[in-house]
């Protein structure tokens, strides 16, 4: 089952339609623990591990950082990807 990290705190536990759509669509919906800020730099790597897909706020997506966790799907909520390496993730 492809498993979903959800990060943005707005969206963190939410009974949301989104969080419905992707669990019928046959995908495991996940989330940080209550306290990580997966902003701060070393708080997102670990939340990646067996991650196929992210729905990310503002965190860095670096070239090393998706070198080592290759997700599938990389959707931002929010405007811009600035804070994503589109060469990398498109790679």
């Amino acid at each position: 089952m492809p498993r979903v990290l959800v990060t943005p705190h707005l969206l963190r536990r939410q009974a949301a339609p989104f969080a419905e759509i992707l669990t019928a669509g046959g995908m495991d919906v996940v989330y940080p623990p209550g306290d990580v800020d997966t902003v701060r730099p070393g708080e997102l790597e670990p939340l990646l591990d067996g991650v196929d897909a992210i729905l990310a706020s503002t965190e860095t997506m670096s070239r090393a950082l998706l070198s080592r966790h290759p997700l599938r799907v990389i959707a931002r909520m929010g405007v811009g990807y600035d804070a994503i390496d589109i060469p990398a993730a498109t790679e």
